[in-house]
C-alpha cells in the first residue's frame, strides 16, 4: 500500500510516529519537500541522515542528493506530522516492496 503525499492532491492523514519509504529518480540533484513534521529524519539509502524534520509550523526544505544515491529508495524515519514530496514521485509506503514506482524505475 502506498500513499500519495503531494501539495496538489488531498494527501493522506497519517497520525502518530511513522516511518515510510519513497523513491528518488536517477539524476535528481535536490529533493524538495514541505514538512510540517514535529520530529523525524530524512535518511538516504545508506542510512545517513540527510535532514532533520523538526518544523512545528511547516516549512519548505531542499535536500542535496549526491549522484551515488539517486535512483534509489530513501526513508523518512520516526516522523510525526506531515510531509509532502514536491519534485520526486509523491508516494510513500511502509516498505520498499509496497512502494508505487514510475515505470522507468523498474531497473533500479
Amino acid at each position: 500500500m502506498s500513499w500519495k503525499m503531494s501539495l496538489e492532491d488531498f494527501p493522506a492523514k497519517i497520525t502518530g510516529r511513522w516511518t515510510l519509504y519513497f523513491y528518488v529518480p536517477k539524476g535528481t540533484k535536490m529533493i524538495g519537500l514541505y514538512s510540517a513534521a514535529g520530529a523525524g529524519q530524512l535518511l538516504d539509502p545508506d542510512g545517513n541522515v540527510a535532514s532533520e524534520l523538526k518544523y512545528g509550523g511547516g516549512g519548505f526544505l531542499s535536500i542535496p542528493v549526491p549522484e551515488e544515491v539517486s535512483g534509489r529508495i530513501w526513508k523518512i524515519s520516526s516522523a510525526s506530522g506531515s510531509v509532502r514530496l514536491l519534485n520526486v514521485p509523491p508516494f510513500l509506503a511502509r516498505s520498499p516492496e509496497e512502494l508505487v514506482l514510475p515505470v522507468d524505475a523498474a531497473s533500479f
